[in-house]
């Protein structure tokens, strides 16, 4: 039954439409989410845009998919010609009228031990936690590897 009602939750968010899946709750609104192919029991990462639309901050706690044992939110940055990749153990602050992007190269989501290969044109549910409680479910739809912007780094 379950598996049933998250395959109707994944048509339903996808659509048939082109266009990239918005979900909103509140102030909160969560663009584009997606994720690239990756083989099972490997490392896959998630991408997506947030934005604080409301009055007061909110923070980003945590992510929780059936598709993988855990998600961890990470900043990738350069400095003095090194790449360092940091672990936000302590989430992510979205002041009002911010936006952050999760993309290639910066912020984004590391999808550890996936539960099985994810691959281009399926699609999983992920659900975004809030320290105010606030929790929003999205789909995060699987595209080729390479097929937007630069590969993820690998994290073996």
């Amino acid at each position: 039954m379950r598996i049933g009602l998250i395959t109707a939750f994944v048509l339903l968010a996808l659509g048939t439409s082109s266009e990239a899946a918005t979900f909103q709750q509140g102030g909160l609104r969560i663009s584009e989410p997606w994720s690239r192919s990756a083989a099972a029991h490997t490392t896959g990462a998630g991408y997506l845009t947030l934005t604080n639309t409301g009055k007061v901050a909110e923070t980003l706690m945590a992510i929780e998919t059936p598709a993988a044992a855990r998600v961890e939110m990470h900043k990738t940055s350069m400095a003095a010609g090194m790449m360092s990749m940091k672990r936000l153990d302590k989430g992510l602050i979205l002041r009002p009228g911010e936006s952050v992007s999760f993309a290639p190269g910066g912020y984004h989501l590391m999808l550890v031990d996936l539960n099985k290969a994810l691959k281009a044109g399926d699609a999983f549910p992920a659900t975004l936690a809030f320290l105010s409680g606030t929790k929003i479910q999205v789909v995060f739809p699987v595209k080729a590897t390479g097929s937007v912007g630069a590969d993820h780094m690998s994290h073996h």
